[in-house]
């Protein structure tokens, strides 16, 4: 009892353990994701700005003061000794008015320059770059017309991608300047100095890429839980089987204690009685006394030697092979047992079907193997008309020996036990018939020695062992 109560304490504490360390690896497996999706971020950031400074210096080197094939840059007093260089600039809209000081914060004067074409405004679907160098009293302008905004998109996008390639990343993503999709907080991936423009990439979902990123991690959590699940089940699994061994040395124990005290307790007895029963007075009762006490030393005697046999017998080496006749050697098994089947009432019969009779086996093996099997189907049918018959069979290359009763059908979920050591069929703490689970555990055992098989065929008719020897 005690066992059962420790193994059913083990459950819980296991249960919780492993719903604790189911936990600790999602949350790890979550800070690990978020790691990861941060650094994808930043990654892409980095690209992505490197791609508008990588457009930005690309169409400022083309060619400036070119619009349809005229300079449009008006000399006034302001510019007149204005040297041009093909230098890099930021992007300002065609209409904008703008001071020195604004533009680089370090210019003495304070006169205004407007950006003219000849008479003509600049479009309005185009921006204007420009920069400007001081060097001691001079400064150089440099200008440059470049398309609408979408090319520029176009162009960021295109030098984006090859990044992304060459990083070998692989993402879905969308640069966009509506600032109304994003968070205030939300930092832009790049801006623009000048207009003020804040460009902002949009990641789609990238979980694939993530999670191929976390693929040791999750594969060493999955490794780790597996490895803890499995040694649980291990526990379980081994204090179940404890339980079971435990249950069966009970019931063993029970039984073995039944078994050995009614014969010693009936012997006390008898000799009581013939040590107090007056002499010379009906030899006749003292004779019956005598009989009393025969019988139950021979119960002991056979109870001992079934125990003893377990390690007497299993030694294949003490397997002394003989040719025997099988069917004459069966018919004397059975004669044993003559009167205990009619003291219960059990017809016992025996069918020849072998061409052959001989057969090459260890003699002493085979009758204990068939006197359990005889003893087990006696003591258990239970039926009006109870019969056990014994069947025997020849085909090519094995002899076969059935052992048929018409008890009550052995359930399916005992069927592979009945073979184990100790092993009874549950009924209770009492059983109708006293044993003590050795006898086909036993069987099972010799028939190994024997290079034979043993099987269990159950029909709503009864129950039937098979035994298979060799022939040779």
């Amino acid at each position: 009892m005690g066992i059962r109560k420790t193994i059913g304490y083990h459950h819980t504490p296991m249960a919780i353990s492993l719903i604790l360390l189911a936990v600790f690896l999602s949350f790890y497996l979550w800070s690990v994701y978020q790691i990861e999706k941060n650094d994808l971020k930043r990654e892409v950031n980095y690209l992505l700005e490197n791609a508008f400074k990588t457009a930005e210096n690309q169409m400022l080197d083309k060619m400036i003061f070119e619009m349809s094939g005229a300079s449009w840059m008006h000399q006034d007093s302001v510019v007149k000794n204005i040297r041009i260089v093909n230098h890099h600039a930021s992007f300002i809209t065609s209409d904008t008015v703008f001071t020195k000081k604004k533009m680089l914060g370090v210019a003495q004067a304070s006169e205004t320059m407007v950006l003219k074409t000849l008479g003509q405004e600049i479009s309005g679907d185009q921006s204007l770059s420009l920069k400007i160098e001081f060097q001691s009293d001079s400064f150089c302008l440099d200008t440059n017309m470049i398309g609408p905004p979408s090319a520029v998109i176009v162009l960021v996008d295109s030098i984006f991608k090859e990044n992304l390639k060459n990083s070998q990343l692989s993402i879905n993503y969308e640069i966009s300047s509506d600032s109304a999709l994003f968070h205030q907080k939300e930092k832009p991936a790049y801006r623009d100095n000048f207009s003020g423009k804040k460009y902002f990439l949009i990641q789609g979902k990238n979980q694939s890429y993530l999670i191929n990123q976390m693929l040791p991690e999750i594969v060493l959590s999955i490794l780790l839980f597996l490895t803890v699940l499995f040694a649980f089940y291990h526990i379980i699994s081994s204090h179940q089987k404890e339980q079971e061994l435990f249950d069966m040395k009970e019931d063993f124990m029970r039984n073995m204690t039944h078994e050995l005290k009614t014969p010693i307790a009936t012997i006390g007895v008898t000799l009581e009685a013939l040590q107090n029963f007056p002499a010379g007075k009906d030899e006749a009762v003292r004779q019956e006394y005598f009989r009393i006490a025969e019988s139950e030393n021979q119960k002991l005697n056979a109870l001992v030697e079934k125990v003893l046999s377990i390690a007497q017998h299993m030694d294949e080496s003490q397997s002394f092979q003989q040719k025997l006749n099988l069917p004459m050697l069966v018919s004397d098994v059975m004669d044993s047992f003559k009167m205990r089947a009619a003291q219960k009432n059990v017809q016992l019969n025996l069918e020849n079907a072998m061409y052959s009779e001989t057969i090459q086996v260890n003699q002493q093996i085979l009758v204990m193997v068939l006197h359990n099997l005889l003893d087990n189907a006696i003591k258990y049918v239970k039926s009006d008309a109870a019969v056990v018959a014994v069947l025997l069979a020849e085909y090519d290359s094995k002899i076969q020996i059935s052992i048929r009763d018409n008890g009550s059908p052995i359930e399916a979920e005992f069927r592979e036990k009945i073979f184990d050591k100790f092993y009874r069929i549950p009924s209770g703490d009492v059983h109708d018939v006293k044993g003590h689970g050795l006898g086909l555990y036993i069987v099972g055992q010799l028939v190994k020695t024997l290079k034979a098989e043993i099987s269990l065929n159950v029909t709503p008719s009864g129950n039937e062992f098979v035994l298979k020897l060799p022939k040779t």
